[in-house]
């Protein structure tokens, strides 16, 4: 069996073709596979950002809520110290009012 030229050389252009084909379908997909693999890492780095960014927010209500309640108890410290002043005062008072009582039961 006599294969003629023209037989191997149409073999050997098809298989060339099927060749070259095969290695644009492979970087295709191997660029589609790349372009997937940037876009997973875009998302993944997106979300953490995004989570990074609501922790942040979520310390910077509670800094807010603990500077209101810092306000709030200081408020309740000066009435204390205004409140203790009037009962000291009082209780000099008292003390001298026991102290003369003292002094006239003599």
């Amino acid at each position: 069996m006599q294969i003629s030229g023209t037989v191997v050389a149409f073999v050997s252009l098809f298989v060339g073709l099927c060749s070259i084909a095969s290695f644009i379908i492979g970087q295709s997909k191997g660029a589609k596979t790349e372009k997937e693999k940037i876009a997973k890492e875009s998302l993944e780095s997106g979300e953490e950002r995004g989570g990074l960014k609501t922790d942040i927010s979520y310390i910077k209500r509670g800094i807010e809520d603990i500077r209101i309640d810092m306000r709030a108890q200081e408020k309740v410290n000066m009435d204390f110290r205004v409140e203790l002043t009037t009962v000291k005062e009082s209780v000099k008072s008292a003390h001298h009012r026991i102290d003369e009582l003292g002094k006239r039961s003599e």
